[in-house]
């Protein structure tokens, strides 16, 4: 029984760290090309929206 808990918990965050993946991937080029349109004029803006990501997001493009 417990291990049946196990593997399905363990399913569940492999599918949980897909979907992060898959939102992490989406954000960062966005933010990439946010990054790169807004370079000189609005540097300090895009670090504030920078900054509302979620740590994870932060972390990963750091």
């Amino acid at each position: 029984m417990s291990r049946y808990r196990k593997c399905a918990v363990r399913g569940c965050q492999d599918s949980v760290l897909v979907w992060h993946r898959f939102l992490i991937n989406k954000y960062a080029t966005r933010l990439m090309k946010f990054l790169e349109n807004h370079q000189l004029q609005h540097h300090h803006n895009s670090w504030e929206k920078f900054a509302q990501l979620p740590p994870h997001n932060q972390k990963i493009l750091m």
